[in-house]
């Protein structure tokens, strides 16, 4: 290697080392970050209702179904409609599940002649103006997922019902447990 060669490597070598140390020492020091991670629930609390041996709040290992919530208390009674409720849905935290009975679907009428949003059979949803078979699917399984309706407005929430279908059938619907 020539002289020059030598001097051009060292000037190179030095420079990196310069502009290396240069941002080693200008680093800035940000602030602290703590973190912070979530410790998932060893448990979750449901509310079982309606046609159960014994109704009332229980605690059950997360990623629990629905069956396994109705064993809980103490199973089913006779005349129990199981054939409503999706027993292989996963229940949440909070849920309310209500286990409805044979009768119930016979007493959906109301005495005003609306219909018990939270007895209501597919058949009867489908007598409702705007509501075909699709629409009553969605119903009974969004009903299934969570217990009963509290509110008329949680219709809303369930695929194909719009605001302007909600007004009309408002006024065809009672919220009994």
């Amino acid at each position: 290697m020539k002289p020059w060669q030598h001097i051009t490597l060292g000037i190179l070598i030095g420079l990196v080392l310069a502009g290396g140390l240069y941002l080693l020492s200008n680093l800035r020091q940000g602030d602290v970050i703590t973190l912070v991670t979530a410790t998932p629930k060893s448990f979750i609390e449901v509310n079982l209702a309606g046609s159960v041996k014994t109704p009332g709040v229980y605690r059950l290992a997360p990623n629990s179904r629905i069956y396994d919530a109705i064993e809980a208390a103490g199973g089913s009674v006779s005349g129990a409609d199981l054939n409503r409720l999706n027993l292989a849905a996963f229940v949440e935290d909070g849920q309310r599940i209500f286990v409805p009975a044979l009768s119930d679907a016979e007493n959906a009428q109301t005495s005003h002649g609306q219909l018990n949003l939270n007895a209501a059979s597919f058949e009867q949803l489908l007598s409702l103006p705007g509501i075909g078979e699709a629409k009553a699917r969605a119903i009974l399984t969004y009903r299934d997922q969570i217990g009963s309706f509290t509110a008329l407005n949680q219709l809303l929430e369930v695929d194909g019902i719009s605001p302007g279908l909600l007004e009309q059938l408002v006024p065809l619907l009672s919220l009994e447990p």
